[in-house]
């Protein structure tokens, strides 16, 4: 397989490990999703999304 395209995945991993941290993080903190949708909106954060093909389509 092409090392390239491993070393993708693992930083999507990463980041996508990092947005559900991030998430479970403000929530113990606010105590509510409102709380977490609106720590995600003040820091530019995006919520990770499943790629279901056209353009989101692998990588």
């Amino acid at each position: 397989m092409d090392r390239g395209i491993d070393e993708r995945q693992s930083t999507v991993a990463q980041q996508v490990q990092g947005a559900v941290a991030y998430l479970f993080a403000e929530f113990h903190r606010t105590g509510s999703a409102v709380g977490v949708m609106r720590a995600f909106a003040d820091t530019g954060r995006l919520f990770p999304q499943r790629a279901w093909g056209g353009a989101w389509a692998g990588i």
